[in-house]
């Protein structure tokens, strides 16, 4: 019995496993970059659902032309997505971009005068 639950309880860490990792196919990933390049907030919320997995392990993970999700919707223009995702995601993962701080990221790259910045010195002090 013991190796019966063993065994169960072992397929169903790999089965989760699998899951996370093979659950978004490249096509919802791209849409979830455009989304968050296009600005709009409820197409963004519809994205990331579509994909069945979590906004903060996709901004953990997912990459967008080389840039983490926010530096890459920030470098095609400040938008409403922009701020939701700043709000959603947790304030360790949105405490660096690209090996630097996202305050001096912001700064290095001249979006310290946008509302998405305001949001972040905020919800990061």
């Amino acid at each position: 019995m013991k190796k019966v639950l063993c065994l169960m309880a072992l397929l169903s860490l790999s089965v989760v496993n699998m899951s996370t990792s093979s659950a978004a196919s490249q096509d919802q990933l791209r849409k979830v970059c455009a989304t968050a390049k296009a600005g709009n907030v409820a197409n963004f919320k519809k994205a990331v659902k579509q994909t069945k997995v979590r906004l903060h392990t996709l901004y953990e993970s997912m990459k967008c032309n080389e840039l983490s999700l926010l530096g890459f919707a920030m470098a095609n223009g400040d938008s409403p997505a922009i701020s939701y995702l700043i709000k959603k995601v947790k304030r360790r993962d949105l405490a660096v971009i690209a090996g630097i701080s996202s305050i001096d990221w912001f700064i290095e790259h001249g979006y310290e005068d946008t509302e998405a910045y305001a949001i972040l010195q905020k919800r990061l002090n």
